[in-house]
């Protein structure tokens, strides 16, 4: 069954992770769009969310997945960002039969103290 194009109607900012060096060779992390500006058309799926108490502090997590068009250039040290809301890539699922879209199994977490 062919990727019905309608579905994706949310816009996602896809980043990857950039590891520098500072002056005392300490790591520094930042993210940089995947192409271009990194937004990609998606159809996100976000299947539940749970809340625990770590370390004294709430800790939401909501789970779900991302759906884009069929690429190869999005692994697990990549990251999203939809209405605001930044998601771990817990895994890359592609569709190799018909190379039509990939999901991404995406959580995120918010901590509050």
């Amino acid at each position: 069954m062919p990727l019905n194009a309608g579905s994706l109607n949310r816009r996602v900012l896809v980043e990857r992770r950039v590891v520098s060096r500072d002056a005392e060779g300490g790591e520094i992390v930042s993210w940089a769009p995947l192409t271009g500006n990194g937004m990609l058309w998606a159809d996100p799926k976000l299947l539940n969310g749970t809340e625990t108490i770590k370390s004294d502090a709430r800790t939401a997590s909501v789970k779900g997945s991302i759906r884009l068009r069929f690429r190869r250039d999005i692994d697990e040290t990549c990251r999203v960002t939809y209405e605001g809301v930044v998601f771990e890539i817990l895994a890359v699922l592609p569709d190799l039969r018909n190379r039509e879209h990939v999901d991404l199994a995406v959580e995120s977490g918010v901590t509050n103290g």
